[in-house]
């Protein structure tokens, strides 16, 4: 037993499993997205109502502020991690 070395992973090196989420769920999104909302909307060949773009508008941003503050906590910034979730 005394041959064998614990093995440490740094923080810094190790996966962060909600960054990797955040990051799926933007892909999700725009992948999930593209082909009846996103397209269609930058060729400007379709439009829906008000509430659609608001509720989209709310739902990519709370994936985007998901990411934002995986990454924050990744970094070790906390003060701006606590400022944003207020």
């Amino acid at each position: 037993m005394e041959n064998q070395k614990k093995r440490f992973i740094s923080p810094e090196k190790k996966f962060n499993l909600f960054i990797a989420m955040a990051i799926t769920g933007i892909i999700a999104i725009v992948i999930g997205f593209s082909r009846t909302f996103l397209i269609p909307l930058a060729e400007g060949t379709k439009s829906w109502p008000i509430v659609i773009y608001v509720h989209g508008a709310f739902a990519f941003g709370w994936v985007l502020l998901f990411l934002i503050q995986s990454v924050l906590i990744k970094t070790k910034n906390y003060k701006t991690h606590i400022a944003l979730g207020r």
